[in-house]
């Protein structure tokens, strides 16, 4: 009678384990369904999180390199066209017919030089797109200068100065193109940096032009 009370007491504690470790089994099965989702969801996020902030990057630094490209053109005309005034204005015959309008169209482009320059400085990375850019205006104001005063200018130092200004501007050319990822190598020698500029002597042939 003891033996058989033993016995039903051990199988019913047998059965209580049992039922305790399948409860215990089905909880943890759950619990850890419940982690894997919470981990696929959170690695979910982060990789979508993660794409989006590169996308973003892109975006902002594609913006940045177009700011940069129209800073870096907007100078280079701008330089150009002031050495071209300059240029005609060395090129007068006669130098009465260089007039107030001829003296205030210059001062005029090297207002706005000097503002496309500015531009330029808030917008470059680069130390040698700055170092080309005060290069350029050094030789650009060396053709300007003599030509806002009337002041003619001996030949060899004007073609001295043409051929800097030429340097200049392609060193400035070569900076921003390595700045914008552009292939440095494409595209040759450069051209001219102003129309004739290095035909012309000073006083040769006026102000058709």
């Amino acid at each position: 009678m003891a033996d058989g009370a033993v016995l039903t007491r051990g199988a019913g504690v047998k059965l209580v384990l049992t039922t305790a470790c399948a409860r215990f089994l089905e909880v943890s099965e759950g619990v850890l369904t419940l982690i894997g989702v919470f981990v696929g969801a959170g690695l979910t996020m982060l990789t979508t999180v993660g794409l989006e902030l590169v996308r973003i990057r892109r975006d902002d630094n594609s913006r940045w390199m177009d700011q940069r490209l129209e800073a870096f053109a907007g100078y280079i005309a701008a330089s150009k066209h002031v050495v071209t005034l300059a240029r005609r204005i060395q090129r007068a015959v006669d130098w009465e017919a260089v007039d107030e309008v001829r003296l205030q169209e210059l001062a005029d482009a090297e207002l706005e030089r000097s503002m496309a320059a500015e531009k330029v400085v808030l917008l470059t990375k680069s130390q040698e797109v700055l170092d080309g850019l005060s290069t350029v205006n050094q030789a650009a104001w060396l053709l300007e200068k003599p030509s806002r005063l009337r002041e003619r200018l001996d030949r060899d130092v004007y073609e001295q100065h043409v051929q800097g200004w030429h340097a200049a501007i392609n060193s400035f050319h070569l900076a921003a193109r390595l700045e914008l990822g552009i292939d440095t190598t494409a595209g040759g020698e450069q051209e001219s940096a102003v129309e004739g500029i290095g035909d012309d002597p000073p006083g040769s042939n006026g102000l058709a032009r």
